[in-house]
């Protein structure tokens, strides 16, 4: 099979393809043909080093975490899956990443099941595990956002945020987008009417007495949109690399602020199923790209202006 792995830290450059065996799996995990990868931050500061991840890895090491795909052989504990279902989930966390490949190994816990209806773009929905999971639980587990309280979304059009607009919106939440003004028309799709161009427009001092900030940009711009917040309020930062240096200015200024890192829960996995089969859900798809594009998909990633998720679809 092919797969994307880097023999050393550095820039998009160090991805390559190689030609591996097929992976073995254990009694309890399964087989997985690989229709598509998600592309997320988190890979970046793996390949480059930065992330604690790169700490624990054996190098040449694989690249991704979240995939949708075929089973295509199931060990002799898994009883809820079968060759030839169609599953979506994350694979190899923290220090096994390997959903960039034709084919990886899953275990049942972390998947849902998709429906046998043929609706779900395969192709794509690998973007959606870690972002939705992200967003889902930075909302509402770490948040406790509420309906009719107001939201304010850092970077509301990439990956996570674009499904975090949909997610307060259906909990009936009020939204406030920030977002540079090529992506207004885009978010204004979602539903979302309170967007703020942050390139023309101090957010700090333009939204005042929100319940929850959910940063998903980190040092200076999370830090700035305390100033956003209730004094009851609570900010939620996503970005590890600054996560310190922003709960440290919370716990000074005495507001709750909570770093997080998702976690892979089944049941989540299912209602974000049931919310795209429902139409409720929309994950949008900036860019795909192939395994032996995976590098030119990182670069893609470090200009930080994408609208939605990259994607990368070993048969693209």
């Amino acid at each position: 099979m092919k797969v994307v792995q880097f023999k050393q830290f550095g820039s998009p450059d160090v991805l390559e393809v190689f030609e591996r065996e097929k992976p073995s799996f254990g009694p309890s995990e399964f087989l997985l043909e690989v229709s598509s990868a998600g592309v997320n931050p988190i890979d970046a500061k793996i390949r480059e080093g930065s992330s604690f991840v790169a700490q624990s890895l054996t190098l040449p090491a694989g690249m991704g975490y979240d995939v949708c795909g075929t089973i295509v052989e199931c060990g002799e504990n898994v009883t809820e899956f079968q060759p030839g279902d169609k599953v979506m989930g994350t694979v190899g966390r923290h220090d096994k990443p390997q959903a960039y490949s034709e084919y990886c190994i899953g275990t049942p816990s972390d998947f849902a099941v998709l429906p046998k209806d043929g609706s779900f773009n395969m192709e794509e929905l690998g973007g959606l595990p870690i972002a939705a999971l992200t967003a889902w639980q930075g909302l509402f587990d770490h948040g406790g956002l509420q309906k009719g309280q107001t939201v304010l979304i850092l970077a509301a059009a990439g990956g996570v945020g674009h499904l975090a607009c949909q997610f307060a919106l259906i909990k009936g939440a009020n939204v406030i987008a920030t977002a540079s003004s090529r992506h207004h028309e885009f978010l204004k799709t979602l539903g979302v009417q309170n967007i703020i161009d942050y390139t023309k427009t101090n957010v700090s001092e333009a939204v005042k007495d929100v319940d929850l900030v959910l940063d998903l940009v980190g040092g200076e711009a999370g830090i700035e949109s305390f100033h956003c917040l209730k004094k009851e309020g609570v900010m939620v930062t996503v970005p590890t690399i600054t996560r310190d240096q922003v709960k440290k200015v919370g716990e000074e200024k005495g507001i709750v602020t909570k770093g997080m890192l998702a976690e892979t829960r089944k049941e989540e996995l299912e209602n974000f199923v049931s919310l795209i089969g429902d139409k409720k859900l929309t994950l949008k798809v900036d860019s795909l790209f192939s395994l032996e594009e995976a590098k030119n998909a990182h670069k893609k990633l470090e200009e930080k202006h994408t609208q939605g998720k990259i994607v990368i679809a070993p048969k693209k």
